[in-house]
């Protein structure tokens, strides 16, 4: 939420919008660990992961993104480039780069990749 309960209530003078606001910012951090749930296991081996889809790579990113501080719209970009498990074991900092992100970022997902390529 992007006000503090009492900014809200100064701001529009009741609280049963912040609640449903509330609500819906519980609903989608449910569905954000659903998706972590559904992710393909870690320690994949490395053919299983070569045959990720493009879903199966974002459900992997969800699933490590708090331990690499992997931003939404990574993931998201991610997405829209079509990224599956083939293209994902092939990719070096410069080419995550080439698809749009910051530095760090880039740093941070191939970090993730090279710990899962040790893992399979």
């Amino acid at each position: 939420l992007k006000y503090t309960k009492y900014e809200f209530y100064q701001r529009y003078g009741n609280l049963t919008l912040w609640d449903k606001q509330a609500k819906k910012e519980t609903k989608k951090q449910k569905q954000k660990l659903t998706k972590a749930k559904k992710a393909p296991c870690a320690s994949s081996s490395l053919r299983d992961v070569i045959m990720w889809t493009g879903d199966d790579v974002k459900h992997w990113m969800y699933a490590i993104q708090k331990k690499f501080a992997i931003t939404d719209h990574s993931i998201k970009t991610f997405t829209a480039y079509g990224v599956n498990g083939d293209i994902l074991m092939d990719l070096a900092v410069q080419d995550v780069k080439d698809i749009g992100l910051r530095t760090t970022q880039a740093k941070r997902i191939v970090q993730a990749i090279n710990e899962l390529k040790d893992n399979s």
